[in-house]
């Protein structure tokens, strides 16, 4: 009697191992499907309020670009009006923009907001420069992929706007930020959530 009962709880006992190893395994599997589904799910906000932010941070630059480009197609023509412009735009920008320029289309002067001029002849012509070209093409404010600034020698994103008097192409303003700089931000903004 005792082998028959034996054999019969070390079946039940199996069969509740078994049952346990298999309930055991069931959730494991739903709880880890769920974990990485609330994971892909985080992921997939936190990068789409990175794109919103940064989007935003861009649009706002643009449009920082657009204004100071409407200022300069009211300045008189002279060099000095544009230089003066040029320094009282970047005092009044925020801290993150490095500098502030403009390049005149009929002669190719460039002013810049820390005081330096320089013309075709002193081997710059803001004409040529990628800012430049991209303002005039889309007849609109844009931003460059990061490049080294050959005034300064830094790695920035220049936004630029068309300047317009007259009806007319004028030249181009354009602002810079320096990636260190703009890096520095960011951490600081981590450093503060």
């Amino acid at each position: 009697m005792k082998s028959i009962t034996s054999k019969i709880a070390a079946v039940i006992i199996s069969l509740l191992v078994i049952s346990f190893a298999a309930i055991s395994a069931v959730s494991y599997y739903t709880a880890e499907s769920k974990v990485v589904e609330l994971v892909s799910q985080t992921q997939d906000q936190i990068l789409s309020d990175i794109k919103a932010t940064t989007d935003s941070f861009f649009e706002d630059y643009l449009e920082v670009a657009k204004k100071l480009a409407s200022d300069i197609e009211t300045t008189p023509n002279y060099d000095d009006s544009y230089m003066e412009k040029t320094k009282t735009q970047k005092d009044n920008a925020s801290s993150l923009v490095s500098y502030v320029f403009y390049g005149r289309e009929s002669d190719g002067h460039f002013f810049q907001s820390d005081g330096t001029r320089m013309t075709p002849a002193d081997n710059y012509d803001p004409r040529t420069r990628g800012w430049y070209k991209a303002a005039k093409s889309a007849n609109g404010a844009i931003y460059t992929e990061p490049y080294i600034a050959a005034t300064y020698n830094a790695l920035v994103v220049s936004f630029a706007a068309p300047v317009n008097k007259n009806g007319n192409f004028a030249g181009a303003l354009g602002l810079d930020l320096k990636i260190d700089t703009l890096s520095k931000k960011i951490l600081e903004m981590g450093k503060t959530t």
